[in-house]
């Protein structure tokens, strides 16, 4: 967290429960915070009690359900840092509402006032105070991804770009999954990772397995799975190669049978599987169908064998 010390951070719903709780760890780890809440003056003792916190926080108050008052946030973010660098959308309700027999049409409109709207109009005055500053990373993975598409000339516009590479998307996910003890214990447990042939698939599956569970990788190139098998001889978990392509709905349930007879349950599932393709919006309409149905329907069959 070094690197974010005085940095600037934006938390909505920074009054109570999650919102309240980011915006003191932010805090205390040296950043400076604008908590924006409607009750501003919880987030104000919220502040008394961060006296001496290594960063500081901003109360103000703002509702997200307002353009004016979205608008005023990141005034106000403008004049007094100049820049903004985190925004957390986290401001939001819940009622309950029936969707027919007497539906609440005010308190819908709240809802999504405030969960939709209001994270969409926070998140696009945040992205353009980020560019006027160049605080926007691509979010550009190097993996092997562009290479394979045949993309070479954007693959040499993004070399000198900040990027992350696929151990560091795989830490991030092993970081999700360390939740406490209390939520979900993980070693035993079963992880289906798609396209764990390469790239982010392969080190998500590897550090998965290092971590004590049992990891079914799937990849229409197994082979490469299976020699990841065999360099993960002795960790905590283990790793079972698969042969599959999610494009196709057959293998997709073979998938989830193998699953099920292997194990009996999954416990995590990541749609890693992905390819890109530089595609025109017209003139090659079979090959952008078939983009599409490699990157999201197999979601959808995924998800419906998972759940």
């Amino acid at each position: 967290m070094e690197r974010w010390v005085g940095k600037v951070a934006v938390v909505t719903g920074a009054s109570a429960g999650i919102g309240a709780a980011i915006a003191k760890d932010l805090v205390s780890n040296g950043m400076n915070v604008v908590g924006v809440a409607r009750r501003v003056e919880r987030v104000q003792e919220l502040e008394s009690s961060l006296s001496g916190a290594k960063g500081k926080l901003y109360p103000l108050k703002g509702d997200v359900t307002k353009e004016e008052d979205v608008k005023k946030i990141f005034d106000y973010v403008r004049q007094k840092f100049g820049a903004v660098h985190v925004l957390v959308n986290n401001a939001g309700l819940s009622r309950e509402v029936p969707m027919a027999g007497g539906a609440d049409n005010a308190a819908m409109r709240l809802i999504f006032e405030t969960n939709v709207f209001g994270l969409f109009m926070c998140t696009n005055a945040a992205m353009d105070l980020m560019k006027e500053t160049g605080s926007i990373s691509p979010g550009y993975v190097d993996t092997e991804i562009l290479e394979a598409a045949g993309m070479k000339e954007i693959e040499e516009q993004l070399a000198g770009s900040p990027s992350l590479d696929s151990k560091e998307i795989a830490n991030a996910v092993t970081h999700v999954l360390s939740v406490p003890a209390n939520v979900q214990r993980w070693v035993g447990k079963v992880a289906v990772v798609t396209g764990a042939s390469a790239g982010i698939g392969a080190a998500i599956a590897k550090d998965l397995v290092s971590n004590g569970m049992n990891v079914v990788g799937v990849a229409r190139r197994v082979e490469r799975v299976q020699e990841l098998e065999s360099s993960l001889s002795g960790a905590k978990g283990k790793l079972y190669p698969l042969k599959g392509d999610v494009t196709k709905e057959e293998d997709v349930k073979k998938i989830f049978d193998y699953v099920r007879q292997k194990f009996g349950a999954v416990h995590v599932l990541v749609n890693n599987a992905g390819l890109s393709r530089e595609v025109p919006m017209a003139g090659k309409t079979i090959t952008y169908l078939k983009l599409l149905k490699s990157k999201y329907s197999h979601w959808i069959n995924l998800l419906q064998n998972y759940l």
